[in-house]
């Protein structure tokens, strides 16, 4: 029974962590998901709730230093990337 129980926990727990480094935000109709990885940071722009990383259709960012997203009219999608601001910020584009 204890065996259960720890499983359980440990499972319950790796869920936790999981869903804790991921965050959704709502921005006028449309949803972005920011999601810390070890390798990097994933901005998604749709509700993304995979294991692995996305293949295609994200924004890869650097742990590291400072960007700022801006949603224009017409689905326009405009980033400023400030690498001298918190270190290296690395930016590699996969969006359509």
């Amino acid at each position: 029974m204890r065996k259960h129980i720890s499983l359980i926990t440990i499972f319950i727990g790796a869920l936790i962590f999981f869903y804790e480094t991921r965050h959704f935000y709502k921005i006028g109709d449309r949803t972005l998901t920011v999601w810390k990885t070890n390798s990097g940071c994933f901005v998604i722009p749709y509700s993304y709730y995979g294991i692995l990383p996305p293949q295609k259709n994200y924004l890869k960012l650097s742990n590291i230093g400072t960007a700022y997203i801006f949603l224009v009219p017409k689905d326009s999608l405009y980033i400023f990337v400030e690498p001298y601001s918190d270190g290296y910020s690395e930016l590699s584009n996969h969006m359509y």
